[in-house]
């Protein structure tokens, strides 16, 4: 089961947003219990991290720097952020306690059908092709139990450590956020 819903607008209430978010995750679980449903994919987010990334910048959207890993503990800076940890947190449980096989939380950067202009979101970057290619191989590469992954480009830049994301996968990034939007090879 793919579960991309969310709720992110900024004039919801944030007490709004939380709850909304965080309800419909738990009904997502609830209904993948219910009817049996061996694995969710969740679209998580990078504001889920946006803490450790705040810490770690700049140095970590610099090449050969520490990146931040799949084994990185949400610490999140906003509602939406809590609402995507809690989410993770959520299906973490759900797989603990055996109601699924299987949960994938995928940290987006920064989802845009064209690299951004925006230098800091170009670090974060996941193009179209990605993000199709990257959402297909968790739906269907076999695993079992709680992964946290990143889902972003080929950016030398970016701010997370994908060596997890292509090992559980073995997927690999095809775009980047330079001037030529695919990777040779």
């Amino acid at each position: 089961m793919l579960h991309l819903a969310v709720d992110h607008r900024n004039t919801v209430l944030e007490q709004k947003l939380l709850f909304s978010n965080i309800q419909t995750n738990l009904n997502v679980i609830e209904a993948a219990t219910r009817y049996r449903v061996a694995r969710i994919v969740f679209a998580s987010s990078n504001w889920a991290v946006k803490a450790l990334e705040r810490e770690l910048a700049p140095s970590c959207y610099l090449p050969d720097r520490p990146k931040i890993g799949s084994d990185a503990p949400p610490r999140p800076i906003t509602s939406y952020g809590i609402s995507k940890a809690l989410g993770e947190i959520s299906g973490c449980m759900a797989v603990d306690e055996g109601q699924l096989a299987s949960f994938v939380a995928v940290r987006i950067g920064s989802y845009e059908p064209a690299p951004p202009e925006d230098k800091e979101r170009q670090h974060r970057w996941i193009g179209i092709q990605d993000i199709r290619s990257l959402l297909r191989r968790c739906v269907e590469s076999k695993f079992r139990g709680f992964h946290v992954i990143y889902g972003v480009s080929a950016q030398r830049t970016a701010p997370y450590d994908s060596s997890y994301t292509r090992a559980l996968l073995q997927w690999e990034p095809r775009q980047n956020s330079s001037l030529y939007p695919l990777v040779e090879g």
